[in-house]
């Protein structure tokens, strides 16, 4: 079969993700297609490509043809891919998941039969984001193109007042456009905006009412947003940018919504509306003031389905956070502000995987509590986190953690790692600790250790190049050094 591709990487690559899941029988019966001889390179590619996609079932066909709306060599983000995927309502019902679970699976399947490439990954090394090679592209345009499933314009065509536009289920605008007509798309499902667009008003659009996701991030709006989403009752993803307060707009009809970010954390929105929110999974607040943490941090523990939370002080600390082991399904929390006191062990949310912290002016006592936090699997202490000249890990303590995030902790010297911690660490990261000049022996004890990424830490990156034991350990352990 590698015969057959004559060399060619891409056509090498597909087909072997279209036969990893053949029996023999059918490797044989393509192998004696007689058209393989009569082919040029350009032919062959086109067949393998045309065999993969033709072995697809009919949903991931329209999932493949969906990649052809990004531009060349684009970085797909994965969670922006699920909410287009859902907002099309392609995707088959399989058994109890979600309609996003589904379509995680089908960015999952693609991967494996190399119709896609995986272009990022998370420090868990979970996919972050994908990318499709530019051959393969041209032929999700055409097959979309000749399906009629999805058109691409350029500049003022990207929306005209045309019967046919008014019926589009989707729109990603790009750039300065004329968006008068935006009010007319009443079957949109998804609306995005990207290239961080100028507007001075937002544009009228109180009449989608099937809109799913509304994603306004790269948006810089002059005015006020209208008091219009409460009609949206289908949305399931609002994303807003930080730069324009919500807090008065009401979301109180907003009871399928999932994802919510970048929302001020006060208000008759989070007043009359969070609680009815009972699918929410991922929320993001910021500009939360110190005398609204404990009420919302009590309304959040009736969220049941809530797996993400982050939650950026505008002014004080965080004065208790107790209320959070009541998220039992929380997996991952980002605190932004100073934290007076840490809850103690039994107070976080018990299903906890990832903390992330900045500013939040820890000491070592602190750490102390983290260390024993049992499910706890990436750990980020960002700037402003830690405060102190020393850092000490003990022993067993982190006994579940894989990735450890040190940044900007400009105080930082000496860090202890005694032995028997963090031993299923994986991927360290240390990034702006620029007094950071001593490691102890423990360090050698990380034996799980599969990658070291260090930026703008001059002194720590001279002791792991120069301490003969530390340069044995890493040539032992084949541990991947990474220097940004």
């Amino acid at each position: 079969m590698v015969d057959k591709c004559r060399g060619l990487p891409l056509a090498v690559v597909v087909l072997g993700g279209l036969l990893s899941g053949k029996d023999p029988e059918q490797w044989e019966m393509l192998s004696r297609n007689s058209r393989w001889s009569i082919m040029n390179d350009v032919d062959r590619v086109s067949t393998i490509l045309a065999l993969s996609y033709n072995y697809l079932p009919f949903h991931l066909k329209l999932c493949f043809q969906h990649l052809g709306i990004f531009p060349e060599d684009f970085c797909i983000p994965k969670n922006e891919l699920i909410r287009l995927w859902v907002a099309e309502r392609f995707l088959p019902q399989q058994g109890e998941d979600t309609e996003e679970g589904v379509a995680e699976k089908c960015i999952y399947e693609l991967i494996n039969r190399s119709m896609v490439l995986v272009a990022m990954r998370t420090s868990r090394g979970r996919v972050k984001a994908i990318r499709i090679h530019d051959v393969l592209r041209d032929f999700s345009i055409s097959k979309a193109k000749e399906s009629r499933f999805l058109e691409i314009y350029s500049g003022k065509e990207v929306v005209s007042t045309t019967s046919r536009s008014f019926e589009a289920r989707r729109l990603a605008i790009h750039g300065k456009q004329d968006y008068k007509v935006l009010d007319n798309l009443t079957q949109l499902r998804y609306l995005g905006f990207s290239g961080s667009t100028q507007m001075v008003e937002m544009p009228s659009i109180g009449r989608l009412t099937n809109l799913q996701t509304l994603d306004l991030r790269h948006c810089v709006i002059s005015h006020e947003i209208p008091d219009v989403l409460w009609k949206m009752k289908r949305l399931r993803h609002l994303l807003f940018n930080t730069r324009k307060p919500c807090g008065d707009l009401r979301f109180d009809t907003l009871i399928h919504l999932q994802t919510l970010k970048s929302v001020t954390g006060e208000g008759r929105w989070i007043r009359d509306g969070l609680l009815k929110m009972i699918y929410m999974r991922r929320l993001r607040l910021q500009w939360v003031r110190r005398e609204s943490v404990n009420w919302i941090t009590n309304l959040l523990a009736n969220l049941r389905h809530l797996q993400s939370l982050t939650i950026e002080m505008f002014s004080g600390s965080f004065p208790q956070l107790e209320h959070l082991s009541g998220c039992v399904n929380l997996q991952k929390l980002h605190l932004d502000g100073r934290i007076e006191k840490l809850p103690g062990v039994q107070e976080f949310p018990p299903n906890l995987v990832k903390l992330v912290l900045t500013r939040s002016n820890l000491q070592q006592d602190s750490i102390a509590t983290l260390e024993k936090l049992p499910k706890l699997k990436m750990l980020a202490l960002n700037f402003g986190s830690y405060w102190s000249s020393e850092l000490v890990f003990s022993s067993e303590g982190f006994p579940q953690l894989e990735v450890l995030h040190l940044k900007s902790l400009w105080d930082l010297k000496e860090w202890t790692v005694e032995e028997g911690a963090m031993m299923n660490l994986k991927h360290l990261m240390v990034h702006a600790c620029e007094k950071l000049n001593q490691v102890s022996e423990g360090f050698n004890s990380l034996i799980a250790l599969e990658e070291l990424d260090i930026s703008r830490s001059p002194d720590f990156e001279h002791v792991l190049r120069t301490n003969q034991h530390i340069v044995d350990f890493m040539d032992k352990h084949s541990i991947k050094f990474v220097r940004r």
